[in-house]
C-alpha cells in the first residue's frame, strides 16, 4: 500500500508541479469531449508554444491526457483515468471549471 502512495503521489507532483500544467489541466478538463492543438492551449493558458508542448507531452506520458492527429496533433483530457476523473470532479466542485 504504502508504494501504491508514494507512485500516486510522484504522478501528481509530475502532473501538477507548476502553474503552466495545472492551467493546461483546467483548460482541458472545462471542455473534455473537446480537442486542443497546442497552440490552442498555448492560446487560452497564456503560455509560449513550446511550454505548451512540454506539457501536453508529459500529461500524454502519464496518460492524463489523450491525442489524436488528423494531419495536426491534437489534445483531449483523458477523463477515463480515474485520478483525472476525480480531479476534475474536484475543479467543477471548487468552481475552477
Amino acid at each position: 500500500m504504502e508504494d501504491k502512495r508514494r507512485r500516486v503521489e510522484e504522478e501528481l507532483v509530475e502532473a501538477l508541479g507548476s502553474e503552466g500544467k495545472i492551467r493546461t489541466i483546467i483548460t482541458l478538463a472545462e471542455k473534455p469531449n473537446q480537442l486542443f492543438t497546442a497552440y490552442a492551449v498555448a492560446k487560452r493558458t497564456g503560455l509560449r508554444r513550446q511550454d505548451a508542448d512540454k506539457i501536453l507531452k508529459t500529461l500524454l506520458q502519464l496518460g492524463w491526457v489523450k491525442q489524436q492527429t488528423y494531419g495536426v496533433k491534437k489534445y483531449q483530457i483523458n477523463i477515463d483515468k480515474e485520478e483525472v476523473k476525480k480531479l476534475a470532479e474536484f475543479l467543477r466542485a471548487i468552481e475552477a471549471i
